[in-house]
């Protein structure tokens, strides 16, 4: 691995320069210091990636020995080598990659930074499980190319949400907060008086298209008011998960819901309803455009990401789809299998049928 790394220590010459505000998002990432030299590296093309090895005569063929489809640079090796795309989804922003809207590493991670623009507070840490994550996987395929191994997704998301809740420990210690032994915002959190919460959910399988959504209201003092499970036939992850918005604003509408605040673990989604000039993956703008025109009833509507450990409820919900065809509605009392998610929310659980 050493004598890799330092055959690839030049970097090739680049048709565009890398954005300031981007170096700038990147040096002050809380990340750290070898995860920001990774990012130096990749976005300097100085990766020991096989294309690169390659072009240096290092290696006998540019082609990718995990996937067998591309040559490996270094926006294949982290978002577009098809094993990479379970872990974006696995871990808590539920990322979807949009294939073919990556051009290079640094456009992406700048359309990344300016849709984190839009979540204030919370902008540092997904910048932070952003940053952790494609440092796992590039790990992760090392480890496997070198082990002659397939690479293990499951094992890249529990690393990335362990490393993730670490540094955001050692972050609230340093500014002298409550630390908490959870990532942030792992815990569902009652909504102010006199907002409705609506926590919304997809699931999806690739191999028969068939998805589910799932949703849950529940009032400022943490009682469900209504929730609801239904099966769906989607193309894509991202759809089923703006579908899943829909139909949570059309049950809290049912409810006669006049201020709300809808939570969604899909930044994709979440971004694209905050960005006015409806920027975002092409296969939702139809349903997009039909979620503004319904949330317009509505008098006032907030747009909130939350990891998935705070979407528990709304996780199970849409799970539950796939033991139903029909749709699938309950008000105070939830299904037995969801009592066990809203109690560890740390709220008064409702009575199951």
């Amino acid at each position: 691995m050493e004598n890799l790394v330092a055959v690839c220590s030049v970097p090739e010459h680049h048709s565009h320069q890398v954005d300031k505000k981007l170096w700038k998002s990147i040096w002050s990432m809380k990340v750290l210091p070898k995860i920001k030299l990774f990012f130096w590296r990749a976005l300097t093309n100085s990766l020991p990636t096989l294309k690169n090895l390659f072009q240096r005569r290092a290696w006998t063929t540019p082609v990718c020995t995990l996937c067998h489809s591309c040559d490996e640079s270094p926006e294949h090796a982290i978002l577009l080598c098809p094993w990479t795309a379970c872990v974006w989804f696995g871990i808590p922003l539920n990322y979807c990659v949009n294939v073919q809207s990556v051009t290079s590493l640094d456009r992406w991670l700048l359309g990344v930074t300016t849709s984190l623009a839009l979540f204030e507070e919370r902008n540092k840490e997904i910048l932070v499980l952003v940053g952790i994550t494609c440092w796992e996987i590039w790990k992760e395929r090392c480890s496997a190319i070198f082990d002659g191994r397939p690479p293990s997704p499951y094992s890249v998301i529990r690393k990335v949400i362990s490393l993730w809740g670490e540094l955001c420990l050692s972050s609230s210690v340093t500014t002298g907060s409550t630390p908490s032994l959870s990532p942030p915002h792992a815990l569902w959190r009652v909504p102010p008086h006199p907002y409705i919460k609506v926590n919304v959910d997809g699931a999806w399988k690739k191999d028969s298209l068939q998805g589910g959504v799932g949703c849950c209201l529940r009032d400022p003092r943490g009682r469900l008011l209504a929730g609801m499970s239904k099966a769906t036939l989607r193309n894509s992850a991202v759809e089923v998960e703006a579908e899943a918005v829909l139909e949570g604003l059309i049950l809290a509408k049912e409810k006669n819901c006049q201020k709300i605040i809808l939570e969604s673990d899909s930044m994709d989604v979440v971004s694209c309803m905050r960005n006015e000039n409806l920027r975002g993956n092409w296969r939702i703008i139809p349903i997009i455009l039909e979620i503004r025109r319904l949330s317009s009833w509505f008098t006032s509507v907030k747009w909130e990401w939350v990891s998935r450990q705070a979407n528990q409820a709304a996780h199970v919900a849409a799970a539950l789809s796939n033991m139903r065809v029909r749709t699938l509605r309950w008000a105070s009392q939830p299904p037995p299998s969801m009592v066990r998610v809203l109690a560890k929310d740390g709220l008064p659980c409702p009575p199951s049928n």
